[in-house]
């Protein structure tokens, strides 16, 4: 592990402003530790594109507040939907402010895929805490393994809490080792609650799913693990595939002249990225 500062123990949350970030982003003031995946990302992001651009057909401006404000256009009413239910079930507009959402073609950064879903549109990041009076924990994740990968089920607190709207939840949320001196917690990239968290919750993967949007696993490899890394945790990240290729999907939005810029195979091998993901994507016709 990495010792990034020394912070004096009354600091609580980490602020970036409109001063100290890439041109073109908005202030962001996030708690740590999410402020360290922002700042990350945020790394090179280019300034937002106009509201009408004729190289990105297939992609369109929603009202949310979020890097990025676009959405794969045929997906835009499926998010509204979502983002209104969801709102109608928590009395919050949980969707309506989002750490992540689209990313330019060409965007390459330290805390990023370059071949990420964001750049098709199709992808959002929620925010990372959710909290309500008095510092209530309105977010609580309960950890899944499936398949030996680790995914999250994230549930937000109902509005109503008489049984109408959720259900009670069945087991102890997850808590991350943000300080702890158990190495067998750090091990394990923290720990189940000692108790279930009382009250109703609405279950928000299982309703994104049922708009199409997915859950991705926790990220785990050498040199970026989510036990170690908080980046690579990926509660926050849905997405909408429907079964699409990469290349099939950036197909869907761009227009020729984009594309032929962004992902010439020899100007990405120029800057490090390998481009087999593209196969005859170019304009050109030539294999990565």
């Amino acid at each position: 592990r990495r010792t990034l500062a020394t912070l004096p123990t009354s600091a609580t949350a980490l602020a970036w402003t409109a001063a100290s970030m890439p041109d073109g982003l908005a202030p962001w003031a996030l708690p740590s530790p999410s402020a360290a995946v922002g700042a990350r990302r945020a790394d090179g992001l280019a300034r937002e594109a106009p509201l009408t651009d004729p190289t990105r057909p297939g992609l369109t401006r929603i009202d949310v507040v979020a890097p990025g404000p676009r959405i794969h256009a045929g997906l835009e009413a499926d998010f509204r939907s979502l983002r209104a239910e969801i709102q109608a079930a928590t009395g919050r507009d949980f969707l309506g402010t989002l750490s992540d959402m689209w990313r330019p073609l060409g965007f390459q950064s330290s805390g990023s895929a370059f071949f990420s879903w964001h750049k098709t549109g199709r992808a959002f990041d929620t925010t990372m805490e959710l909290y309500g009076p008095g510092g209530r924990r309105d977010m609580v994740l309960v950890r899944e393994d499936v398949g030996g990968r680790t995914f999250w089920r994230m549930y937000l607190r109902a509005a109503a809490q008489d049984g109408s709207i959720g259900r009670p939840l069945r087991a102890p949320g997850w808590r991350f080792p943000f300080s702890t001196d158990s190495e067998e917690v750090r091990r394990e990239g923290g720990e189940r609650g000692p108790r279930v968290t009382g009250g109703y919750f609405v279950d928000f993967t299982a309703r994104a799913a049922a708009y199409g949007w997915n859950r991705i696993p926790g990220i785990r490899r050498p040199g970026f693990d989510w036990r170690e890394d908080w980046a690579a945790i990926e509660f926050w990240h849905y997405e909408r595939r429907e079964d699409l290729g990469w290349a099939e999907a950036v197909r869907q939005v761009y227009g020729d002249e984009e594309i032929a810029r962004d992902l010439d195979p020899e100007t990405l091998r120029e800057r490090g990225i390998s481009s087999w993901r593209l196969g005859g994507l170019n304009g050109a016709g030539r294999q990565p």
